[in-house]
């Protein structure tokens, strides 16, 4: 499937799921990197852009876009989100993580209380703890398939990403003024690998990588909370996930994505593989994602906020 690269001309800004009002609140909180569902909306705004279509109309219009990858790019190399078992132990800076490893609950202790039927916890005998806004370089994901006991490099946003505040104050429409107790602040995100030791370098372009259906878009797109400007490139090459093994009867579902379970926070296997005797054993699956929007039909409304594993 073709893929098209987004890249930013400026900061960005996600909002998350978090209320927000200005004068009450200070400080809008925001998430890196962003849903799919953000460039979902991207996606249809420039293909509706391109091709006149009414807003009354481009539910159904855009009906046909879909994205079926989402890669992380830094210059060219691909980049996965750190898996969830993969964790580091306590103070350690070292840029290292390491594999949980699943135990029979029998063997541990019989008071542990969970809140589904797993029969196996994800475990390492040290202090550990877990690893945000992290991710791995194809080689190191392609380990992971593998099962190798090792230590995993990963890198961080918080390296990759420039944070910038931005001040913003609130404005009454009527009459184009500043609204009195409405200032506020953002922290955006300049996606470039800095230098820390050289505030001034400009490093390599991080960007996003989507595999979609639809690539007949206007090069210029805006994204975000903020509208920021963003390039969309026809990409070339493709990027296959890391080749593995399985020789065993256990096999490990990696979400590249955040996913949505009607169940909660584990897929009912029975009803999407029936017949096949499949059940969870053991699962690392972070704290919950609540993931909304906007409904831009008129009037303009949010959209349910939904609970989702990261």
């Amino acid at each position: 499937m073709p893929s098209i690269q987004i890249e930013a001309l400026d900061t960005l800004f996600f909002r998350d799921g978090k209320p927000f009002s200005m004068g009450d609140d200070t400080m809008a909180t925001g998430i890196f990197p962003p849903p799919p569902s953000v460039f979902y909306g991207a996606l249809r705004t420039s293909f509706a852009a391109q091709n006149n279509i009414e807003l009354s109309t481009i539910e159904q219009d855009t009906a046909h876009i879909a994205i079926t990858g989402l890669n992380y790019l830094l210059e060219r190399e691909p980049f996965f989100p750190l898996p969830l078992d993969l964790v580091q132990e306590k103070n350690d800076l070292s840029g290292k993580a390491k594999l949980l490893r699943p135990l029979a609950l029998t063997s541990v202790t019989t008071n542990i209380q969970t809140s589904s039927n797993v029969t196996h916890l994800l475990y390492r005998p040290k202090h550990v703890e877990a690893i945000s806004n992290a991710m791995l370089n194809s080689f190191e994901f392609g380990e992971y398939l593998n099962g190798k006991l090792k230590d995993y490099t990963f890198s961080s946003f918080n390296e990759l990403i420039k944070s910038e505040v931005k001040i913003g104050i609130g404005r009454n429409r009527d009459t184009a003024t500043t609204s009195e107790g409405k200032l506020y602040r953002l922290e955006m995100k300049r996606p470039h690998l800095f230098d820390a030791n050289n505030e001034d370098s400009v490093g390599k372009r991080f960007s996003f990588l989507l595999e979609t259906n639809e690539v007949r878009l206007t090069p210029l797109t805006r994204i975000g909370a903020e509208g920021k400007m963003a390039l969309f490139n026809p990409f070339e090459a493709s990027f296959p996930i890391p080749s593995y093994q399985q020789d065993s009867q256990y096999f490990k579902v990696y979400f590249q994505t955040p996913a949505f379970f009607h169940e909660g926070a584990m897929p009912n296997w029975e009803k999407y593989l029936p017949n096949l005797g499949i059940s969870t054993v053991a699962c690392s699956i972070g704290k919950p994602m609540f993931i909304g929007g906007f409904n831009m039909k008129k009037p303009v409304s949010p959209k349910k906020m939904l609970k989702a594993i990261p």
